[in-house]
């Protein structure tokens, strides 16, 4: 097989997860289209490294992650925030006290350093199921792990992440 061939066959199926991961992020689809795009582009100019990734699907989505977190910097976006899709907020009205949306800015701050500093297969887990909203069946066989193992996994990272909000409080 070519090595063209060889990329797309590799690379391309995680096309879509990583638009609508990218979606989340930045909010736009023309912006998600144009940063799945830049990532697919340097996956192409380093494609001979890439023979090492064992997880393809968490390296792309680890990509895209730091290419919407660097654009959305780098565009100054106020109140920037990268995972405001993610949390679910009960149904309330809108914060409108600055001192409350900076109380909840800080914990969406606490919540991607959070992130950030978990490891794999922790942070595909998570971000697949509460960011993506996809079933753990699947993240489970893209791990190759059991959909028990997901399951633990998850139930663990939800107790670590209350108490890292308790002790921050």
């Amino acid at each position: 097989m070519s090595r063209d061939k060889e990329f797309v066959a590799q690379w391309l199926p995680y096309r879509q997860r990583a638009l609508n991961y990218c979606r989340r992020l930045l909010g736009d689809l023309d912006e998600a289209e144009d940063a799945v795009q830049e990532v697919y582009m340097k996956l192409w100019h380093k494609r001979d490294e890439l023979r090492k990734v064992t997880h393809r699907p968490s390296y792309l989505l680890r990509m895209c992650h730091n290419y919407c977190m660097d654009r959305l910097r780098s565009a100054g976006a106020a109140g920037f925030c990268s995972y405001d899709d993610g949390i679910e907020v009960a149904a309330e009205p809108m914060v409108e006290s600055s001192e409350e949306r900076a109380i909840e800015q800080e914990q969406i701050r606490l919540l991607e350093r959070w992130t950030e500093r978990l490891g794999e297969p922790q942070r595909s887990i998570w971000i697949g199921i509460q960011l993506e909203h996809r079933p753990s069946r699947e993240i489970a066989q893209e791990l190759q792990l059991t959909e028990v193992n997901v399951r633990v996994i998850l139930s663990r990272l939800r107790k670590a992440l209350r108490a890292e909000l308790l002790r921050e409080r």
